[in-house]
């Protein structure tokens, strides 16, 4: 795995962090005397085949293998300085250049909070809006986008179909997605492109997977939905406790004391499973005292359906928020779970200061997600004839 050498511009030069401002008050132990403060970071890489000169390198064990095997082929290619976990074990090659080993308890960890801190934390200067649960996290995240950019603000989107954000001439820049939630470094690079392009709000599915690999660092999110929870990911977590135990991370420590958080709960007896994750995720919310908005048929939902008709060009619902007022909802969006979609959409929305008929209308007007019950038009045929959707999400 040999590295880039790429060689860094005196300008460049001028501009770059310190070692030291990126371990500020991490937990670590540096195993020799070199000085961090007079070491500058051009960029930070989990994987030694981007190292380049100046690079910072952060050994960290994967799926498929652990970056500490790689920690002298790093430092060949021009690494400044390498991050290990504290029981690693290394050994220097002969003749290799000396540069600053860094142990820390946690290298996940220490990658997301140094990525954030590279990036001079990007996150905190916009609204971030997450999304976690195991289905409709993209639709909600294509119908937020939709309610915020048709509001006037600047919106990015970090999710499985792709990263992408709205420009404020009007324009959509688009990257591809490997991963639902990036790894750290893509993640706050990503951010700080949004911010410097003049993105406000950003709306992200966070996977559980991200929340257990530690992947979002320091980030904070003022709003936080939990959409619902079923079986999936059981190769990864093993059980659904352990997969619940995983998404509750981002409500534990990613929200702030005065985050929202929305849940959309489920009628037992429609789905018993799934009314026990939402009730646990309730109950999460609510002992840390998060201010918490319940959609759905539960007796104390601020928003919820009392009466849907649904067919195949869309739906028509009433929907009520916890004043009683009544809204009248039409959708192209086809069955029942899209419904749970735009309930949950529509409480973020207004809780994000769009008033609550504005966001309605907003809603009506949107479109299915790409690949998740997507219909098909052809130009030269009447709206459903034939009726033609795309469905890839992986729940039957």
């Amino acid at each position: 795995m040999e590295g880039n050498q790429k060689t860094v511009g005196q300008e460049e030069m001028k501009h770059l962090p310190h070692l030291g401002e990126l371990l500020y008050g991490l937990d670590c132990v540096i195993d020799n005397p070199i000085v961090p403060e007079g070491i500058l970071i051009a960029s930070i890489t989990a994987d030694s085949r981007e190292v380049r000169e100046h690079s910072l390198f952060c050994a960290v064990s994967g799926s498929v293998t652990d970056g500490h095997r790689y920690i002298n082929e790093a430092i060949r290619a021009g690494a400044a300085a390498v991050v290990i976990e504290q029981e690693a074990p290394f050994s220097r090659e002969q003749g290799q250049p000396v540069v600053p080993v860094i142990r820390v308890r946690d290298s996940h960890k220490a990658l997301g909070v140094i990525a954030a801190r590279f990036y001079a934390n990007p996150a905190d200067k916009m609204v971030m809006i997450g999304i976690t649960g195991t289905n409709g996290k993209t639709t909600v995240s294509y119908l937020l986008e939709h309610g915020l950019v048709g509001a006037g603000w600047s919106v990015g989107v970090i999710g499985t179909v792709d990263y992408r954000y709205h420009r404020k001439n009007g324009s959509v820049v688009r990257y591809p997605a490997p991963f639902t939630t990036p790894d750290p470094v893509r993640f706050h690079g990503i951010l700080r492109e949004m911010l410097d392009c003049g993105v406000s709000h950003v709306v992200m599915e966070v996977s559980s997977h991200a929340l257990q690999q530690q992947r979002l660092g320091p980030v904070s999110f003022s709003v936080g939905l939990f959409s619902n929870l079923s079986r999936d990911h059981l190769d990864y977590h093993q059980t659904m406790d352990e997969y619940f135990a995983a998404k509750s991370i981002f409500f534990s420590r990613y929200l702030k004391d005065d985050s929202t958080a929305i849940v959309m709960t489920a009628d037992p007896e429609e789905d018993r499973e799934a009314a026990l994750w939402a009730n646990k995720a309730l109950a999460l919310c609510r002992a840390r005292s998060l201010h918490t908005i319940v959609c759905g048929p539960a007796e104390d939902a601020g928003f919820s359906c009392h009466r849907a008709t649904f067919g195949l060009s869309g739906m028509d619902a009433i929907i009520s928020d916890r004043a009683g007022n009544e809204f009248s909802l039409q959708s192209r969006l086809i069955g029942k779970f899209n419904l749970d979609n735009l309930l949950i959409s529509l409480a973020a929305l207004v809780t994000l200061g769009i008033g609550t008929l504005r966001a309605v209308e907003l809603l009506s007007t949107a479109e299915a997600a790409p690949g998740r019950l997507q219909r098909v038009v052809l130009p030269d045929k009447p709206l459903g004839q034939p009726t033609v959707l795309v469905d890839y999400a992986h729940t039957p």
